[in-house]
């Protein structure tokens, strides 16, 4: 019989990294420059393991491998066959990330050893006021100017920068040059990759006084130069349910993902052609599905077998639902 899955996290250091994830969500961390927590992960850089249940202590490739369709489904199976396609992560942005971007599909495969690009989506979970993200350019700029500003130091100047509120909703395609700055707690979903080019670091220096590594050309080459000004934040579409509300986020070919608002139970399913992921952004509650029940908590991570069918969410809780879209 399949159940849901709770997940463990792997986490992550880097210098602009803190400890929110242990003081808002009681997060195991033992670091002060905790920056990531991979939630859902099946990376060669990160395995996130089952947490309880009768698969406790599978990692999520192993757990994959053993029940195929019936976690990742159908359509999953035959696109996706060698690699979990999604990656899901909490961020504390204590400070400032690098400048960066990421590549696509195509550039990636032939440049990093036959590595995914890297479409994602970020949500705002948290927000100190004032609080800013970078999201392309201010202008049209050309290859040469780009290139010219990140060498001379004036890069800044030609960045366009957001406001980031609480609830504010991103979709960041891949060559999309961004950034999150300091004070913002956000859950990502992306493709499974690791691949970051790194454009501009602020400067920075880490505790041996040894600068991190910049990836000049290859951002030069795989970056979009038009302006991001008016494509930033997500409209975020509400639709009334029985016991609660859904908000329709971001939907692309490698990921689709939707906010719900449980004011009392919504009864989902999820069908056989791709397994969903869950983080629970706020609040608590219960999934019951056919033969059992499993508690959630704010900011627990799960991943739910395609095969699971009929569930049902009780409770007050805020939650971020992803999944792979098939072909109708």
């Amino acid at each position: 019989m399949l159940e849901p899955l709770k997940m463990a996290p792997v986490f992550k250091e880097a210098i602009w990294g803190g400890t929110t994830l242990k003081t808002k969500y009681q997060k195991p961390i033992v670091s002060d420059k905790t920056s990531e927590s991979w939630e859902i992960a099946a990376h060669k850089n990160g395995q996130s393991r089952v947490c309880g249940g009768k698969y406790d202590g599978y990692t999520l490739n192993e757990i994959s491998d053993k029940l195929k369709e019936k976690l990742l489904g159908d359509y999953v199976l035959k696109t996706s066959p060698d690699k979990f396609p999604l990656l899901v992560k909490l961020l504390d942005c204590n400070d400032k990330l690098s400048v960066q971007v990421h590549p696509d599909d195509e550039y990636a495969f032939l440049n990093e050893n036959g590595e995914l690009g890297k479409t994602e989506m970020w949500y705002i979970l948290d927000a100190k006021p004032g609080a800013k993200l970078i999201y392309g350019f201010n202008k049209d700029v050309s290859r040469e100017e780009f290139k010219s500003a990140v060498e001379n130091g004036t890069l800044e100047k030609i960045l366009n920068y957001v406001p980031a509120q609480t609830g504010d909703c991103f979709f960041i395609p891949s060559r999309t040059l961004h950034a999150l700055l300091d004070g913002l707690l956000v859950a990502e979903i992306q493709q499974n990759s690791d691949t970051t080019y790194r454009v501009y670091d602020h400067g920075r220096v880490d505790k041996n006084g040894k600068s991190r590594e910049l990836h000049i050309d290859k951002s030069v080459d795989v970056t979009d130069l038009s302006c991001g000004v008016g494509n930033e934040k997500v409209i975020q579409k509400a639709y009334e349910l029985d016991g609660g509300v859904r908000y329709d986020l971001c939907k692309c070919k490698y990921f689709c993902t939707q906010k719900y608002v449980v004011e009392e139970s919504i009864e989902l399913e999820t069908g056989n052609q791709s397994f969903e992921t869950i983080i629970v952004c706020a609040g608590s509650g219960e999934i019951t599905y056919d033969g059992g029940s499993m508690d959630i908590n704010e900011g627990e991570s799960i991943v739910l077998p395609a095969y699971l069918g009929k569930y049902k969410i009780c409770g007050e809780c805020e939650l971020l639902k992803s999944y792979v879209p098939h072909e109708e």
